[in-house]
């Protein structure tokens, strides 16, 4: 087992737990003190107390000393955590990664400027919180027209609860607080919002029942609840065509230059490249345009090949591994760093609605002290607002094995900045394609 264990550091950390854990129960009895008051005033149990306020004492500086040799010995876990994975890994292979029982699993190693990242994606999903408002629900529900209509219902009927009717979600004013929550859903809201109803809701309600009741039927009577159903029920099962699709997109996402994929057990708007995503990762693959087809040439050229890929999507083009080995593409570049993660988030939210792909600095060893670059091409479905955009929304193409990866498993790249991989700049770092360069 290659452990590089410290053995000292462990030593000294098992040295002070120990302490702590000794002084503990007379730390608790402490608390009370106040309670022996009055024989303490009597000189009754000074001993004790002064034993107890010894050992407080102890316990404070073990605490303080147990942090420090953290601080001082933080590369070490770094490594031993590294190594003690790898080991898992050999003896546990079906679970962490490969199965193979040979260490490969998913893992990263890697050195100043790249990592390695190998073994199979793990497909739990980490759902980042995002809070969508009442405002942006009366906002969409503003804009719908007869010709989007048809694809919220199919979309209100895809996320409502299947112990409500859509019919009554739409009449019964009980059910407005329902409605809404569904329709935040709608656009991605991921939060623990309220179904509770109010105002608002009911505003909203109203709003799309005179939209979908065109017909202006009496919704107060059966037969009107049923004529209304039949027509929504009838548009819920008419397939999406392509045109329906655009025009919601177009709805929510206004006229950004993007395209919806579903893929890795999620739904992703992806830049609208000239070349199509999935199409492109396969040629990646069959023609060795990434890293790991010659470690021994491109073991450091993780920005090399992210360039490539970036600008192959954008332009059409189809680069080979020799282009990236010799930087093509870089000259077509250029940097945009920021120490503020929101501003970097927002410009590569703007990035992806524009239709180019961006070059994103990423972890390149696990610890997260080197780094390695990857091409980000997309996000999560109904993230509509930049400040609500977050790492672990990113779709990206990972330079090192060319591999489309989502950006919110227990195994995924995270962004780093300058300083936290000793470079000479000290912000989170984007390179984008310069205006020059632009189709």
């Amino acid at each position: 087992m290659a452990v590089k264990y410290n053995t000292s550091a462990v030593d000294e950390v098992i040295k002070i737990v120990k302490a702590s854990l000794t002084t503990l129960n007379d730390e608790m009895l402490d608390d009370i003190s106040d309670d022996f008051k009055a024989f303490t005033e009597l000189g009754l149990f000074s001993t004790q107390l002064a034993k107890i306020k010894k050992d407080t004492g102890t316990l404070k500086d073990s605490h303080e000393s147990f942090i420090n040799l953290l601080n001082s010995h933080k590369n070490d876990w770094g490594a031993t955590e590294q190594d003690i994975n790898d080991d898992l890994n050999r003896y546990y292979g079906n679970y962490y990664g490969n199965g193979s029982g040979s260490g490969g699993g998913s893992r990263y190693s890697g050195g100043s400027n790249s990592g390695t990242y190998s073994g199979s994606q793990e497909t739990v999903t980490v759902q980042s919180k995002v809070k969508v408002s009442t405002k942006e629900v009366s906002d969409l529900v503003s804009k719908i027209d007869n010709t989007t209509m048809p694809i919220l219902l199919k979309k209100i009927y895809e996320y409502k609860s299947s112990n409500d009717s859509i019919v009554d979600l739409l009449i019964n004013q009980s059910k407005a607080g329902a409605l809404l929550t569904v329709l935040k859903k709608v656009l991605g809201d991921t939060s623990d919002t309220s179904d509770l109803s109010d105002e608002e809701a009911t505003k909203v309600q109203k709003a799309i029942l005179k939209k979908v009741n065109t017909e202006n039927v009496d919704v107060t009577t059966e037969e009107g609840t049923s004529k209304l159903e039949k027509k929504v029920l009838k548009e819920v099962k008419t397939e999406t065509t392509k045109a329906e699709e655009e025009k919601w997109n177009k709805l929510v996402y206004g006229d950004g230059k993007v395209k919806k994929v579903t893929m890795l057990d999620g739904t992703w708007v992806v830049a609208d490249t000239k070349l199509d995503l999935q199409s492109y990762a396969s040629y990646i693959s069959n023609a060795g345009v990434r890293q790991n087809s010659d470690t021994s040439k491109y073991s450091d050229y993780c920005l090399a090949f992210s360039y490539v890929h970036a600008y192959d999507l954008y332009n059409g083009t189809n680069g080979t591994a020799e282009m990236a080995g010799n930087y093509a593409h870089a000259g077509a570049f250029e940097d945009y760093i920021n120490d503020n993660k929101a501003s970097v988030m927002s410009k590569i939210y703007s990035e992806i609605m524009s239709g180019r792909p961006v070059v994103l600095q990423v972890n390149g060893n696990k610890a997260g002290t080197s780094r390695h670059f990857v091409t980000v091409v997309g996000f999560k479905d109904g993230i509509t607002d930049p400040s609500k955009l977050t790492e672990k929304d990113l779709l990206i193409v990972d330079s090192w094995d060319g591999q489309i990866e989502r950006m919110d498993t227990s195994t995924s790249r995270f962004m780093t900045t300058g300083a936290q991989c000793n470079k000479e700049y000290s912000g989170y770092r984007l390179r984008v394609l310069k205006s020059t360069n632009l189709a």
